[in-house]
């Protein structure tokens, strides 16, 4: 993915991920996964812990 800014620098952020995913069974699967963004002036961490059931 790619963000541009038109009222500041470009490209005023960047990003960095890494997760791991688990198939329980055909139906169900689990995912987990780190984010850190720097911005310009700012920067940020993320956790996500994601669940998808198929039907």
């Amino acid at each position: 993915m790619i963000i541009l800014n038109a009222e500041s620098s470009v490209f005023d952020r960047n990003r960095v991920y890494g997760g791991l995913g688990y198939r329980l069974n055909k139906n169900l699967r689990f995912e987990l996964g780190y984010m850190n963004q720097f911005f310009e002036n700012s920067g940020g961490d993320q956790l996500n812990i994601i669940t998808f059931f198929s039907f």
